[in-house]
């Protein structure tokens, strides 16, 4: 059987489109005996399917096939045992608010990490020139969720509101009951504003498909899954909602201050149909982000459509003034007439601009969080070459002269990842997905591909997941740093995120992953652990598909 390649839509037969370089049908609507909406198309993140039709090594499958469909890998335990682990982003939450200098306390939107799990290390702001270390000392869950609004339309359902949250350990927690699966009956569900509207089938729907569509509407939205756990169990008409903002204390005050999150734009931009142009007729969708001045985006605006007659162009208003704390704007069009897609085209401080020229369809996708606020994450440890108090540290604990920097000279350099896995929607069919960063091979001159062997993984979006955390961990991580300590930093393990400040280099606060560690004992008074780590970011391991890029700032 062959499979269809395609660049982009227009490659596909009638009927399909192009996802992930092949053309596959387009899907118009779930089975009739399914809630309209994403209920029928959710699954689990990642799983396991792999017909094993020859005779391998039972590690070169574990290493080259299954563990690629999850991101695991295998380390020695301290008690010398082979031990399983996955590569995650360590504990980490978005400020909801802005932080004052001498402040004591942050307001996170995901405190749930962090309780009865203090007394540890956390990094304030990471990849800007005002990182900072604190230590945290309690963590509570805010008492405002007892405040957090839910409510419904339509008449099928009973709410049991959010309360219980004790200001300290306890959550609130909320309940939405399906009664009732009336035939054609339109309702809602109203979490925090956000309003999630459907319409029930003619026949075949039952409270717990309902139940099933609204835990994974909650679960997957953008601006709620970070601060609500969302429980459903199969065959049951009942969703229970626990909430997850709260507060860190601090053990002293921060030393630098962060405004408040952007809030996402809520007006779509005002587009106009002009002549002398080149696109193709058609309709069109525009919208953007608003972003600060630490390259983070909010999430986008209202869409807003234009039709071109063909050889036509846009003409997109200016949006002023910004919002305080953006500094520019970021802007997504379909890349090409009538697409159901939608990807980054320019960067511009807000002014009014023309469109003439399309993205391509590996061009950025959205973004897929409001990552605006100040971002806070636990770290193992703290390493400072001197006294450093942005560090918290009050003495130097690396060995002298041991920090040196890899760069990218440890692995070969890629900028394209090519996975073959098997679509479980297409039959099982052997399907190639390539991801690349263009703007190195527009620099370079040359695709640089790796490899991957991902017949374990069955689906789309798992691929997509792996393959573009993969390309991020190859191409924007592929940069080290080496170093030697003793003492505490015998406790460490890999894939454990650390700080690290080299002040002779201008670099604080850098957060990396180990990845090779190796003891020597041979002065059995101090022994000491030499350390490779890469370079790190939380949006390496979260499961977003978004465009990564991770500074590092260097002061002088």
């Amino acid at each position: 059987m062959s499979i269809a390649l395609c660049s982009n839509d227009s490659d596909c037969a009638e009927g399909e489109e192009c996802i992930g370089g092949r053309c596959v049908p387009i899907i118009t609507d779930p089975p009739p005996t399914q809630l309209p909406g994403l209920g029928v198309f959710l699954r689990k993140r990642y799983t396991s399917n792999v017909a094993v039709t020859e005779q391998m090594n039972a590690l070169d499958l574990l290493n080259d096939v299954i563990h690629v469909s999850s991101r695991q890998f295998l380390t020695q335990a301290a008690n010398g045992k082979l031990s399983l682990k996955n590569k995650k982003p360590a504990p980490w939450a978005l400020a909801t608010a802005g932080i004052a200098i001498n402040d004591t306390e942050i307001p996170v939107d995901s405190v749930s990490d962090w309780i009865n799990k203090v007394d540890n290390w956390l990094l304030i702001s990471p990849h800007t020139d005002q990182s900072e270390i604190r230590r945290v000392i309690e963590a509570a869950y805010s008492i405002d969720q007892n405040s957090i609004s839910l409510s419904s339309t339509g008449g099928l359902f009973t709410i049991s509101g959010f309360a219980g949250c004790d200001g300290a350990n306890t959550p609130a927690t909320a309940s939405i009951t399906v009664d009732a699966a009336t035939p054609d009956t339109t309702f809602s569900i109203i979490l925090e504003g956000i309003e999630f509207s459907a319409i029930t089938g003619s026949s075949g729907e039952t409270t717990e498909s309902i139940a099933s569509y609204i835990a994974g509407m909650i679960a997957t939205h953008p601006s709620l899954y970070r601060r609500f756990d969302v429980s459903w169990v199969s065959g049951a008409n009942v969703v229970d909602l626990t909430a997850k903002i709260g507060v860190l204390t601090l053990d002293e005050g921060v030393q630098f201050a962060t405004i408040d999150p952007i809030a996402d734009p809520s007006t779509a931009p005002t587009l106009t149909a002009v002549g002398s142009g080149s696109q193709a007729a058609g309709e069109y969708a525009v919208a953007y982000s608003l972003v600060d001045d630490n390259g983070n985006e909010t999430l986008l605006s209202p869409y807003k459509t234009v039709t071109l007659a063909a050889d036509e162009k846009i003409d997109v208003d200016a949006i002023t003034p910004l919002p305080t704390g953006a500094v520019s704007v970021k802007w997504f069009i379909s890349p090409e007439a009538n697409s159901r897609k939608i990807r980054f085209i320019s960067e511009n401080d807000g002014s009014a601009f023309t469109i003439d020229a399309l993205p391509l369809l590996s061009a950025p996708l959205p973004p897929d969080l409001n990552r605006s606020g100040a971002e806070v994450m636990r770290v193992a440890a703290v390493f400072s070459d001197r006294e450093e108090p942005r560090s918290a540290t009050s003495r130097s604990n690396v060995i002298k002269a041991t920090f040196s920097w890899l760069l990218g000279n440890r692995s070969k350099s890629v900028n394209r990842v090519d996975l073959k896995y098997r679509d479980a929607s297409q039959d099982y069919r052997l399907v190639e997905l390539r991801l690349r960063d263009d703007e190195h091979i527009a620099k370079t001159k040359k695709v640089s591909n790796l490899e991957i062997n991902g017949q374990a993984i069955n689906n789309t979006d798992q691929a997509y997941r792996i393959t573009a955390g993969l390309l991020a961990e190859n191409r924007d991580a592929d940069f080290f740093y080496k170093w030697k300590a003793t003492r505490e930093a015998l406790l460490l393990q890999e894939f454990d995120i650390v700080a690290i400040t080299d002040r002779g280099s201008g670099v604080y606060n850098f957060p990396v992953s180990i990845e090779e560690l190796e003891f020597d004992l041979s002065t059995a008074s101090l022994p000491t652990a030499s350390f490779t780590a890469r370079k790190y970011a939380s949006t390496l391991y979260d499961d977003s598909i978004v465009d990564r890029k991770i500074p590092v700032i260097i002061e002088t």
